[in-house]
Parts: structure tokens; sequence; C-alpha cells
């Protein structure tokens, strides 16, 4: 990896570190096994025993491997991190389009990979904060910046809490004994890496080196916000309280053309120059972005006459005409280099919509919903050219959309069918995991003739049909010409999705067991039974069951049943919380800027596409120019945990209004 440009003494320290990195792992291993042997009260009360054991145990097996992993990790992290910084450095201005080399996949797992590393690193912060902001000073001066960036440490603690998730994967855990394993090594990383950046500190003082003069960060605080400008009248309301502006005030050329038309003895003139000072306030905020500052400007002739035709602009800050400069302004302000492709396209799209709507004479709301529109096909359009090449992943994508579709639905199938009936629990698990991805498989497949997918969706009602007791000699015939064809179609099924060996045997031996006993026996008339013969009946029917379950422990019962979660380690997340998550997801679309954490690093991110029921979401990473692919499960568990945000939640118009109010005397 080149870091021929990284400063000398900067790269030395981190060869330094790199060289004792088994020594640094070892003290890892040794405090955390120190910390679960001699677990606090609050561990104890929380967590299972036997987890704390399990993990121990595992730690102290496997021990040498666990140091190894983590000093080999440690060393691919730090070197990545360097060769970052150099291309960061090298390239600080790239004009370049995304470099599409694959379409990687953010899992499930990973995006908890991610709350994992996340954790670690809140830790670390909070434990060696004063010694954390020391070193990253230090970077800065040994690299000649003039403002800390977290990127010029190569030593972040992203770096070495990715280092310590990858390296636990050497111990072969589950997850709950994975979390706490990484929960327990966490604060015991935190420990040592402020004595670490103490040490660095200290050694590149020493050399001479005056760290970056801390500058006070003021939090901005947010605005005492009086008004709700999305609630019907606070617009206007607001508008009527701003000071009116005097024939001789009135810069805005628009505003004075407009009040000497003869359309001027029909407006309100008060809202309209509190419209100026609105529009003004919108126009100083959006300085920071010069590409879009002179759209917002050029576009207040149009709103001045949008006001007088349509009220609603005066009224509502969720009007078209405020909504038009949020899609642009939410769309521009994702793009760090003002000298991007993408954004000059954007920007020479969306020119001639505004000379457009500059030009109506008499312009209403519609207009600017059809601007909108356009608008958001000028972004999907951009989007898609940079998937022009991934046709064949986007169709695999498609493909398991459809299948996460069709899950759920199947499975409520299945169990209206198991609905009254009484089969043998193993069975009924079967049913319900692995032969719902069998009946996925035959629904999606395109290999599979349709009698054959037919056959294979139709087993669920034969099977359950066969496990029921003949009541008469035909009824039992019936079965016996039946169960070759059931036994090849669930030999192929089963096939299909690759089920292990062992649990297909388990399976068929259960069956053979129930069907052998129904043909052996004599027909089971279906009498009119007391109330008395019918609960015994029940009690039989349910050991029988269970006898049968009890030897299908190696069956696989599909992904719904997952093991039970520790006490301490289950999540805490309210089903509201759930819910606002899911809901944040659901609104996204393609164009949207969000930030998000991808395997300790926070980026920022476009979506540039979205599966036709949303399971799937395709983003940009800006800070490493690459697609990745975001399941739907895996962005609500981010957004929950903190680790997903909109780049820009609040609307143009309401933080004007936030800042006008703020001028007004009080």
């Amino acid at each position: 990896m080149p870091t021929s440009n990284i400063a000398p003494l900067l790269k030395a320290q981190c060869d330094h570190v790199i060289d004792t990195a088994a020594d640094f792992a070892r003290r890892i291993s040794q405090g955390t096994l120190s910390a679960l042997r001699n677990s606090s009260a609050e561990l104890n009360t929380a967590m299972d025993r036997r987890l704390i054991f399990t993990v121990a145990e595992a730690l102290q097996i496997h021990h040498n491997a666990f140091d190894q992993a983590v000093a080999h990790c440690l060393k691919n992290q730090i070197l990545e991190a360097l060769s970052q910084l150099s291309r960061d450095m090298r390239l600080p201005t790239s004009t370049s389009r995304i470099s599409i080399s694959e379409l990687s996949l953010v899992s499930d797992d990973e995006a908890e990979a991610t709350v994992e590393t996340s954790r670690i690193v809140q830790l670390v912060k909070l434990d060696a904060e004063w010694e954390l902001a020391e070193w990253q000073s230090c970077c800065a001066a040994v690299l000649g910046e003039k403002d800390l960036r977290a990127e010029s440490n190569p030593l972040r603690p992203e770096v070495y809490a990715q280092a310590l998730s990858d390296a636990a994967r050497v111990l072969n855990l589950d997850t709950p004994p994975r979390q706490l394993l990484l929960r327990v090594a966490g604060q015991v990383l935190a420990k040592q890496l402020k004595e670490t950046y103490s040490q660095l500190t200290h050694r590149v003082q020493q050399q001479g080196v005056q760290p970056l003069a801390y500058r006070a960060m003021v939090q901005a605080s947010a605005p005492n916000q009086q008004v709700d400008v999305t609630q019907p009248g606070q617009l206007d309301a607001l508008l009527h309280r701003l000071p009116a502006k005097a024939p001789s005030q009135r810069a805005d050329p628009a505003l004075t053309a407009l009040l000497a038309s003869s359309q001027a003895n029909e407006v309100d003139l008060q809202a309209l120059s509190g419209l100026s000072h609105l529009l003004e306030q919108m126009v100083a905020q959006t300085a920071s972005q010069p590409t879009v500052q002179p759209m917002v400007r050029q576009l207040q002739p149009a709103l001045f006459k949008l006001a007088v035709n349509d009220s609603g602009l005066l009224s509502r800050g969720d009007h078209p005409g405020w909504q038009l400069i949020n899609d642009m302004l939410a769309y521009v302000a994702g793009f760090s280099r003002q000298d991007d492709v993408s954004l000059k396209q954007f920007l020479s799209g969306v020119q001639p919509l505004i000379n457009r709507l500059i030009a109506l004479p008499n312009p209403v709301g519609v207009d600017y919903d059809l601007a909108r529109q356009e608008v958001r096909a000028l972004i999907e359009k951009q989007d898609a050219q940079l998937l022009q090449d991934r046709e064949a992943e986007l169709e695999t994508l498609r493909e398991a959309d459809h299948k996460e579709t069709l899950r759920p639905l199947l499975r409520e199938q299945v169990e209206h069918q198991l609905r009254d009936r009484t089969v043998p629990l193993a069975v009924g698990d079967f049913l319900r995991g692995p032969w719902v991805e069998v009946m996925i498989l035959a629904m999606t497949s395109k290999e599979l003739g349709e009698d054959e997918s037919q056959c294979l969706v139709n087993v669920v009602d034969e099977l359950i049909d066969s496990l029921q007791h003949p009541t008469s000699l035909e009824a039992k015939q019936q079965l016996r010409d039946l169960l070759p064809d059931l036994t090849a179609t669930l030999r192929k099924g089963m096939a299909l999705i690759d089920m292990p060996p062992h649990a297909r045997a388990t399976l068929m031996e259960q069956l053979m067991a129930v069907h052998g006993r129904f043909l052996r026996s004599p027909p089971r008339p279906r009498p009119e039974l007391t109330p008395e013969e019918i609960v015994q009946q029940m009690r039989e029917e349910h050991v029988e069951s269970q006898w049968l379950h009890s030897r299908s422990d190696a069956l696989d019962t599909g992904v719904d049943d997952l093991p039970t979660i520790p006490m301490g380690l289950e999540d805490h997340d309210s089903s509201a919380a759930e819910a606002s998550a899911a809901a944040w997801v659901d609104h996204l679309q393609i164009g949207t800027w969000c930030k998000l954490t991808t395997r300790g690093h926070w980026s920022t991110a476009r979506v540039v596409w979205i599966s036709e029921h949303r399971h799937f979401f395709v983003v940009t990473l800006e800070r490493t120019d690459q697609l990745v692919t975001l399941t739907r499960k895996a962005l609500i568990r981010l957004r929950n945990e903190g680790l997903a945000t909109e780049l820009q939640d609040r609307s143009a118009v309401q933080t004007a209004a936030d800042q006008l109010i703020e001028s007004l005397p009080r």
C-alpha cells in the first residue's frame, strides 16, 4: 500500500504500533479474561453465568489464536488507514465519477457488526477523550493541517474497534457470546488506548512537535422555533409579524415591479413584504452552497408571482413552491466537491426548468408540482446511469426482493393450512421453515416447469392429509398410492434447497414411522365422539407428536427459530422506536442523501436504487467511491442505533423562518 507522502514521523509512530501489536493484543486478551473471571455485580445480574463461562472458556483455550488475530487485523487496519490518508492527501479534489468495481452487500450481520464496532468506539472516546484529542492534534500538526480531522489520525478508535471485531471471528462464537466478548474487550481496549495515545503524544512532542492549537468548539443551539410553518396559517402569521418595507427599501426589482402592476390592489402588501424578507434570508443561508444559491435567487420573481396567484405559498410551509427549493437544496447538499460531474449535470438539467417557471405569467401550485416531478425524474435518470453496467446484480436483487415479499405470505398460508390439523411438531416446523424456502424457489425459479412448481407447492396439503389417520379402506389405499410420489417430491424439494443430508434422513424416518403405522392398523372410522373422548384423543396425539419431535434434534427449522438472547444483551428498543426507524426507511427515495456508519466509518451516502418492495437499497459511499447494497432490516437496525441519519432533515423555509423569528425584537 503506497504511503510515501505520509509525514515520516507519523509513519514511524504507526510502524512502532505495528511492531508492538503482539504485546498489545496479549494485554487485551488477558485483561478481557480477567474481567470475565472477576465480573462485576452488574454483569452478574445482567448476564447468564453460563454465557460468561462460554466466552471465558473459548478465550482461555484459543487465546494464542485470538492474540495473533488481533495483531494481524490491527496491522491490516492501520496499513489501510495509512493508505487511505495517502490517497486523500494526493487527490484532494478528484472529480472522477464513482468507480464501480463491485456491488457489495451490507447484510443484517454486517449491520450488527457495525453496531458492535460503534459501541467500542464510543467506549474509547468516553474513557480516553483527552488523550485522543491530544494525539489527533499532534497528527494534524505533523501533517501540516490547519484543522482537526479524524481521518488524519491513522490510529483512530475506529481502526482498533474494527480490528477487534474482525479478530473475534476466530473464536467462532454465536451472536450473544460474541456481543459479550466485544462489550468486555471494548472496555479493556479503551483503557489500553488511553495509555497508548498518551505515549504516542509524548513520543512526537519529544521530537519537537507542537500540537495544533485547540479551537473553542461552540455547539450551535437549535433555533427557538416558535412557529411550525407546516401548520396552516402559521407562515402567514409570521410574514405579518415582519417589519414592512418602505418603497425606498425595496431592493428586490421583482417585488417593485409586482407592486407597480395592475394586480397591486389585490395583493396583501404586508404578506409580500414579509415574503421578501423570507426569500432574502433563504438566499443568505445558501451562501455555503454557491452552486445552488443563484437558483434560489433566480426563483424569487417566480415566487412573487406565485404568491399572487396561489395564496397557499404564504400560508403553508409545505406548499409545492417551497418543496421544490427543498428538493434542490437537499440533493445538492450532499456533494462535498463543487466541481463534481454529477452535480454539474444536475445543475445544467435544472436550469431550463427554472427558466420556464420564471417565464410563466400566472404560475400556480400545479406548475411547481410538475417541476418537482421533473427534478425527481432527473435525479433518478442520473443515478440510473451509475448502475447501467450492473444490470445482472440488480436483477439478482429484484429476485431477492420478490422472495422477501413472498416469504411472509407463504408462511401465513402454511399456518392457515395447518390450522385445526394434527401433525407431528417436527413436520409443522419443517413446513413453516425449509419447505417455505422450497415453495419460494419453485415460484421464482425459471428452470422449473409450471407443473413441477405446482407439484412442489401442493406438497403442503398432501403431506398434512397423509398424516391424518385413514377413516376407511379407500382412504388407506389412497394413502398407499400417494406415498411414492409424495416421497419423491419431498426428496426433490429438500435437494433444491440443499437441506443437510442428516436432517433429510431424520424427517423421512419420522414420516415412515407414522405412515407405516397407518398402513398396518385398521381404518379408524370418524365416530361421533363424546367431549371426554375428544380430550383423550387430543392428549394421545400430543404425546405422539412430542415423541416424534424429540427425535428431530438435527432438523433445520428455518431462520425464525433463533436462539434466545440472554438477559442484558436483548434489544431494549421500544416498538415506537422500531416504528420510527421503519418509517424513516420507508421515507427514503432515490436521490436522498444520508449519513451512514459502515464498518466503523461515517460516510456520506446517496440512495441510487430501491427495489420494488423496498427490501434492498443501493447507495453510493462518497468516502470510498463505492456502491453498496443494504437490506431493509440492516438500515432499520442502523437507524435505531443512531448510525444512519438524513443529511438535511429541516426544510429551507423552516430554517429561514426560525432565523427571522430570532431577529425579531422580544
